[in-house]
């Protein structure tokens, strides 16, 4: 319950902060947090806990009453701040496309894609990781 409460309202300032002050602003929030982590939990035994997360938090953005549309961007930035306070010390990616003129964004656990398909690393260049 606690995801959805807070991930509800987390969506609507990551969406106004996107649409207000920018996509590195954004970026930028998510690094001041992890810079400020101190202590980052020991590597869980297996990710599926973390999968289900960012699975949860993947099905309240697509259902969200007010942030219509909740690209991967918004996800990826939420999944990130609510796994970071949390204490886990994952990695925000950005990324090109290989083929066409298109971007991407995830969440990455040591080198493991949690809210999107293993597929991606195939599809997109890394251009920022945070």
């Amino acid at each position: 319950m606690y995801i959805k409460a807070y991930g509800f309202i987390a969506l609507l300032f990551i969406d106004n902060k996107i649409k207000k002050h920018g996509f590195k602003n954004s970026c930028e929030s998510i690094r001041s947090l992890k810079n400020s982590k101190k202590n980052f939990k020991p590597k869980p035994e297996n990710l599926h806990n973390l999968h289900s997360l960012c699975k949860e938090i993947n099905e309240l953005c697509d259902r969200h009453l007010f942030v219509k549309k909740a690209e991967c961007l918004h996800q990826s930035i939420l999944a990130a701040s609510i796994l970071l306070k949390k204490g886990y010390h994952i990695d925000l990616k950005i990324g090109v496309s290989k083929k066409d003129f298109s971007a991407h964004a995830w969440v990455e656990y040591d080198g493991k894609i949690l809210n999107d398909q293993p597929e991606v690393h195939n599809q997109y260049n890394v251009i920022l990781s945070i």
